[in-house]
């Protein structure tokens, strides 16, 4: 079933991306450098093109921040 395999592909990118020092999106550099001005701060929600903007939201989506995935999610789809 697809839905096993994308289940089985976000569990073990979590898992392998889950260091400390690494941005969960596979960038080297740090969430707060690579996703963070786009989740918080003066760009909150401002990523610059669309690869920008999924790979902020697979972060939020790794570190739990419902908040920003909400934020991030256009009107007319997300969920009530």
């Amino acid at each position: 079933c697809l839905c096993q395999s994308v289940l089985l592909a976000v569990t073990v990118l979590k898992k392998s991306s889950s260091s400390e020092n690494s941005c969960p999106s596979g960038s080297s550099n740090t969430c707060e450098v690579c996703c963070g001005p786009w989740q918080q701060g003066p760009h909150y929600l401002a990523a610059p093109e669309a690869s920008t903007l999924l790979r902020s939201r697979y972060s939020a989506f790794v570190r739990d921040d419902v908040v920003y995935l909400l934020a991030s999610w256009h009107s007319s789809t997300r969920p009530h």
